[in-house]
């Protein structure tokens, strides 16, 4: 089979492989068939935080930040705590030998300093050589699949026991093709297995959200370990933590850490946590009483809407009004239900069979 397409070396995957599984014969894999005598060994996690497990081995974890919020430098102590344990690391610390991070965006001059500061995060002299650690730009790599061959290189070349990824949505074409986030996903799982080492990435959220962008954002959530989130406070305290909507903890308890930018030592370092009150938000018919029910049908105007005008109003009163309340569709169609059973708004259809909804003039005492 040529490598157009698609082939195994040595029990690897090569990338365009994905669209031609249906040519590979199935003694050209490697399969896991799990017996008696056959147990993998016990692996300490990869990567902990503050003592809370975050990144095991061969398997997937991602962090959901803003551009700004400080991702690139969270990725740098990770590095940082492979050199030196002892150095100030955000709260990571880690059991890996070995690190390679990769980084698609930044300029030459950014990476340098990134470079630079995770050096002197972890107390390098300069001048030294530190062999087990690479941190690789990608800026002028102009192709996923390109990107995806050089990773397989560089992992080819030397293992690394972490590979971090400043960027997943670099080695997709559409982050919103549901066909290239699940072939990223598998193309993960078959790094991971095959190069034996564990990946941490990041994603970056919908604006003015939390939720990861796009069916990448989506599958990553789905397939990774640990997700966390980078909140910035308005005093430029970032907290990273696990415990946000989209946040997971598979193998431990959430996490949670503070770190802030530093003048003095020109890079972010680590600040007490402090414990914030999260309102958890409720459904909308949790957080209504009688007449607060009337002004919010009365937005309606007494005309009569459709369904989907009346979700949109709905909506957008809840998200303008009301602190802490879904506005998830399943809760907002919920509540229009409840409106109409409870006589606050009245449903009908009109003459061409069309569902309508609107205003009652004397709503339920």
């Amino acid at each position: 089979m040529s490598k157009e397409k698609g082939m195994f070396l040595n029990g690897r995957m090569d990338i365009e492989s994905f669209e031609h599984l249906e040519e590979i014969n199935e003694t050209d894999i490697e399969l896991f068939e799990p017996k008696w005598n056959n147990k993998p060994a016990y692996k300490p996690p990869v990567f902990t935080m503050n003592n809370e497990p975050i990144l095991s081995f061969q398997n997937i974890s991602c962090i959901v930040a803003a551009p700004g919020s400080g991702k690139s430098s969270v990725m740098e102590a990770m590095v940082s705590s492979v050199i030196n344990k002892d150095s100030d690391n955000l709260g990571f610390e880690t059991n890996a030998k070995s690190i390679l991070f990769i980084d698609f965006e930044r300029t030459y001059t950014d990476v340098w300093n990134s470079f630079y500061r995770t050096m002197k995060r972890a107390k390098v002299n300069e001048g030294d050589t530190v062999e087990n650690i690479k941190i690789i730009s990608f800026r002028n790599v102009d192709t996923a699949n390109k990107r995806k061959l050089k990773i397989e290189e560089l992992l080819k070349n030397k293992h690394y026991d972490v590979l971090l990824l400043d960027g997943i949505g670099d080695l997709v074409n559409d982050t919103n093709s549901l066909a290239d986030s699940s072939e990223i996903k598998n193309w993960v799982r078959v790094i991971t297995s095959t190069y034996n080492t564990s990946v941490f990435t990041t994603l970056h959220p919908n604006k003015g959200s939390n939720s990861p962008r796009g069916h990448l954002g989506s599958e990553v959530l789905r397939e990774s370990e640990n997700v966390l989130f980078i909140e910035v406070d308005k005093d430029g305290t970032r907290t990273i933590t696990t415990d946000f909507t989209h946040g997971k903890t598979r193998n431990g308890k959430h996490v949670n850490g503070s770190f802030i930018w530093n003048d003095e030592q020109k890079m972010f370092t680590t600040t007490e946590y402090a414990i914030k009150e999260r309102k958890v938000k409720q459904a909308p018919i949790d957080r209504f009483e009688h007449q607060d029910l009337i002004n919010l049908v009365s937005i309606t105007n007494k005309v009569k809407t459709t369904a989907t005008e009346t979700i949109e109003k709905i909506t957008s009163y809840l998200k303008s009004n009301i602190e802490y309340v879904k506005t998830d569709t399943v809760s907002i169609k919920n509540f229009l239900r409840y409106l109409v059973d409870t006589n606050y708004l009245i449903s009908s259809k009109d003459e061409t069979n069309k569902r309508v909804t609107f205003y009652v003039c004397n709503p339920k005492n």
